[in-house]
Order: structure tokens, then C-alpha cells, then sequence
């Protein structure tokens, strides 16, 4: 007699579980979609673009690819072997692991994670660069939009620091 009582309790508990499991399905479902109003009124703005509506991240818009880009235009770093002036000098690409180079690389494929820096990079110079490129600024343009970040990567490049190295592809 005892047995059947707890075979009792258990199926009762179970089915209380389940109710509850489903109440905080439809609770979450419920929260999900009402913070979502403000991302989605964006999405469909004229300008989307990348923001947070709440201080926890709970949810934000994903709009920072809610457009394409017209040009593609990519940070290029070259080297060389010879003298940097001499015109006979061969250049070649200095590639970023992942982001997309020279044409003869096999795309990088390290899913589900990325490289901070080619992510970074890509992320900081896309918008810019083809804002420069469609307005046809001069040269110098560029290097002002340039980031810090890259200029202290390449100075540590040029100081043959091998982690810095590293992170290049």
C-alpha cells in the first residue's frame, strides 16, 4: 500500500513539473516578444542599426546587417623582404587568419567561434572605408580613419613581436 502512494506523488509531481516547465515556456515566450517590440519597430527602420533597449542585454537589434554593402572595401597590409623604396621590391599580402585576402586561401572555417581580431578589424573599417571609397577622399583620408587598434598592431609587427605574429594568417 505504501508503493502505490509514492507511485502516486510521483506522478502527481511529475505533473505538477510539467505545468510548471510549461508556464515558464509561455512566461519566457511572452517576455521575449515584449522586449522585442523596440529591436523589431528598429529592424524595420529606415537606418537599422546595432542597439541595446535594456541594461541587462537582454535583448538587441541586430541591425548592423540590415543593410549590404554597395563596395567591398578591405584593409590590405602588404611586406616586404627588400628594401621598402626600391621598386623591384616584391610585396607580398600579410592576410588575417580569417578575414577574406588573397585569392588563392582556402576560407578560414573555425565555427562556432571567430577571430577577435579579423572580427574586429572587419567590423571597424567596413563602414568607414567605403564611406571614403564612394566619396573618393584622398589617401590621407584613410589613414585618419584608420584604428588605433591596427596602427599598435602594426608597430608591434614592425618590431617583429611574435605574438602579434601570431594572430596574422
Amino acid at each position: 500500500a505504501a508503493l502505490r502512494g509514492v507511485g502516486a506523488i510521483t506522478r502527481w509531481s511529475v505533473k505538477l513539473l510539467r505545468l510548471c516547465h510549461g508556464m515558464v515556456c509561455v512566461w519566457l515566450v511572452l517576455f521575449m516578444a515584449y522586449k522585442s517590440k523596440d529591436p523589431l519597430r528598429e529592424l524595420f527602420s529606415p537606418a537599422p542599426w546595432i542597439n541595446n533597449y535594456d541594461p541587462w542585454f537582454l535583448m538587441n537589434s541586430q541591425g548592423v546587417f540590415g543593410f549590404i554593402n554597395q563596395h567591398r572595401v578591405n584593409l590590405v597590409l602588404e611586406y616586404t623582404d627588400g628594401p621598402p623604396r626600391d621598386p623591384g621590391s616584391q610585396w607580398k599580402p600579410l592576410d588575417f587568419k580569417c578575414m577574406p585576402g588573397s585569392p588563392g586561401r582556402l576560407p578560414c572555417v573555425i565555427s562556432p567561434y571567430h577571430s577577435r581580431l579579423d572580427w574586429e578589424t572587419w567590423i571597424r573599417t567596413t563602414a568607414s572605408l567605403e564611406r571614403l571609397y564612394t566619396q573618393k577622399a584622398p589617401p590621407q583620408e584613410y589613414f585618419n580613419q584608420f584604428p588605433a587598434f591596427l596602427h599598435n598592431l602594426i608597430i608591434r609587427l614592425l618590431h617583429g613581436d611574435t605574438d602579434a605574429a601570431s594572430l596574422m594568417g
